[in-house]
């Protein structure tokens, strides 16, 4: 945890680890090098999940969930139309596809985790 002295010690920190234990984050990392040739730890939301596959167990070769790898793969290059944002914690790739006739708009962050290492999420734009 990072403290800048003004406000002292945080009180409460969760990690992606944590939320990688608690099914708030789910591991692909394996899809994600094959599909999107991230080379990095890479999680999917629990949200994004469930917009993708309502009701149904976490499959981390889901083929939705290639379509969505593949769209970012397509989106980082103009392929496929996108906006780019960088903030001072991250590098982020917001995009729109058609998974099974439904529009997802996903939100994809390169960032750092807890330790400081180089890190990839997909989330839905409505998540933070």
């Amino acid at each position: 945890m990072i403290s800048d002295g003004f406000w002292g010690e945080p009180l409460f920190g969760y990690t992606r680890a944590d939320a990688l234990r608690d099914g708030v984050l789910l591991d692909i990392t394996e899809t994600a090098r094959l599909c999107a040739r991230l080379e990095v730890p890479t999680a999917v939301t629990a949200g994004l999940w469930n917009a993708l596959a309502p009701g149904e167990p976490f499959n981390p070769k889901d083929e939705r969930l290639k379509e969505v790898l593949y769209g970012l793969l397509f989106a980082s290059v103009g392929l496929i139309p996108g906006r780019a944002l960088d903030s001072l914690s991250a590098q982020i790739r917001i995009y729109r596809l058609p998974v099974e006739g439904k529009n997802i708009t996903v939100r994809a962050a390169a960032h750092l985790d807890e330790a400081g290492q180089p890190v990839f999420t997909l989330m839905l734009d409505s998540e933070d």
